[in-house]
């Protein structure tokens, strides 16, 4: 059964996400030669993005919804360790550019703070762990894929 999950021809390796990904690296990596960004920040985006693919597009995905344990420890890398990995790789120069920090103080007035995006974080992942509401969202996977972008943004606040 696991050797079938992991064949190519059963489409279960997400190819758009894949693109969409490897569009971010090129930006990225093209933006950080400019920039002469540190390799250190360089590999930790590119880590990063791999395990946003391992954990979301790779036949693993599958093999997490056969059992609870591999569902949370995908839970636990998605929300846990990616985040502050890419948030760590964000160039310290860009956070402190003068027309970035303005647009970035302009945005903080319409964003949750910190605090209260672990609040909203923590009830949601809460909400989504009960079994009734797992059930409707196997049976709703855009409403499923819709608050695990939800609940990653919050994580990366």
């Amino acid at each position: 059964m696991i050797y079938d999950l992991l064949l190519l021809e059963k489409n279960i390796w997400n190819l758009p996400l894949l693109i969409t990904l490897l569009c971010f690296l090129v930006v990225y990596i093209s933006y950080s030669i400019r920039k002469s960004i540190d390799m250190k920040k360089i590999s930790l985006f590119c880590f990063g993005l791999a395990l946003v693919y391992i954990t979301i597009g790779s036949p693993l995905a599958m093999i997490s919804r056969l059992s609870f344990s591999l569902h949370m420890i995908q839970m636990s890398v998605l929300y846990f360790i990616i985040p502050p990995m890419l948030i760590s790789s964000i160039p310290p120069f860009y956070i402190k550019h003068p027309h970035l920090k303005s647009r970035i103080q302009k945005l903080h007035r319409y964003l949750l703070t910190p605090k209260m995006a672990l609040a909203c974080f923590s009830v949601l992942f809460l909400i989504y762990h009960f079994p009734l509401t797992i059930t409707f969202m196997t049976q709703h996977p855009m409403l499923q894929s819709s608050l695990h972008v939800i609940l990653f943004v919050l994580a990366c606040r």
